[in-house]
């Protein structure tokens, strides 16, 4: 519920790809919301030439532009006849957390001290 507002128009798709890297790693899970309309400066999952994407959408007064955050992506300039859907919107993002990272205190009271116990799960693999 907290990241679904719209259950039956919401979809999750895996960042495969470095297009957005300033955004999204590899293995981000992105939330779809295709309810949510879709307005300049949004990130949106697309279709464009017969491939998914995901971008921040530009609207210019007679054109769309599709936009990277990496520098090294070109800018899609989408032009007359050329095959675009916008099929959702990003609304959230779940980040990967690679290792688990556990810890107890435990805190004597009479003696103000305590004791940290870092433990690191390193066997975590996806």
């Amino acid at each position: 519920k907290y990241v679904t507002a719209h259950p039956d128009a919401t979809y999750y798709a895996k960042v495969d790809g470095s297009s957005m890297s300033s955004e999204f790693e590899n293995g981000d899970l992105l939330v779809i919301d295709r309810s949510i309309p879709y307005v300049d400066g949004r990130i949106v999952v697309c279709y464009v030439d017969a491939e998914f994407t995901v971008k921040r959408v530009k609207i210019e007064k007679d054109k769309c532009l599709l936009i990277p955050t990496n520098a090294s992506f070109p800018v899609i300039e989408v032009v007359e006849g050329q095959e675009l859907q916008i099929w959702g919107v990003v609304s959230h993002v779940v980040k990967k957390v690679w290792n688990f990272i556990f810890y107890r205190i435990y805190e004597n009271s009479t003696s103000n001290m305590f004791l940290l116990i870092i433990f690191i799960d390193s066997s975590y693999s996806e």
